[in-house]
């Protein structure tokens, strides 16, 4: 993690995704939370295998981790863990989100997760221990009633408000696969990766 120990009792936002590509809109959210003074400190998790998509065709773990530390490179507040990479295997939230209770016991942690997530929250492994862990944040857009999203479990959680972005890292792959430009929804060291290794092509 690049970073040193957290002091007690700060506010810590666990940001976990495949990031396949980290873009402007994860920026844009982690920041927003940030600026708005709802956390002291953000960690991106990059996935190792996501036990709830297909990983055939996911860029390796190890370049996910490279963009990812590429795009919060020099953003004040913004950390990057590995944890699930070096676990290896299926990477499962509770087992991160104990890890860092251990690690950092007087944190106060927030899970970070969208609503398309969290409308799925119920297949995730052990949801209700999820929330005894860390406090469960629901990414929505300015404007959207939250009210319309079921978990299918029964589970204390707070809908954020967020800027929305109209980018997707998706879109950012169908973009660079068709020839089409693509640079505008990333950082420019992040872009320079993909290019380098010539991903996202087939």
């Amino acid at each position: 993690m690049r970073t040193d120990k957290l002091r007690s009792n700060r506010r810590l936002g666990v940001f976990g995704g495949t990031f396949d590509p980290p873009h402007i809109g994860h920026l844009t959210v982690t920041r927003q939370l940030l600026e708005t003074n709802c956390l002291d400190e953000v960690i991106w998790v990059p996935v190792n295998h996501h036990p709830h998509k297909l990983n055939d065709g996911i860029t390796p773990p190890g370049l996910r981790l490279e963009m990812v530390n590429a795009a919060t490179e020099g953003f004040d507040g913004h950390m990057v863990s590995d944890i699930e990479i070096r676990r290896g295997g299926q990477s499962y939230t509770v087992d991160t989100l104990s890890n860092m209770r251990l690690e950092y016991p007087e944190a106060d942690l927030s899970l970070i997760i969208g609503a398309d997530q969290f409308s799925e929250f119920s297949k995730w492994k052990n949801p209700e221990e999820i929330v005894q862990l860390a406090r469960l944040w629901v990414l929505t857009r300015e404007g959207q009633d939250p009210s319309y999203i079921d978990p299918g479990v029964d589970v204390e959680w707070s809908p954020i408000q967020v800027t929305r972005i109209d980018v997707s890292s998706s879109e950012i792959r169908r973009c660079i696969r068709k020839g089409e430009p693509f640079r505008h929804f990333l950082s420019n060291k992040v872009a320079k990766i993909i290019v380098r290794e010539e991903l996202y092509l087939h």
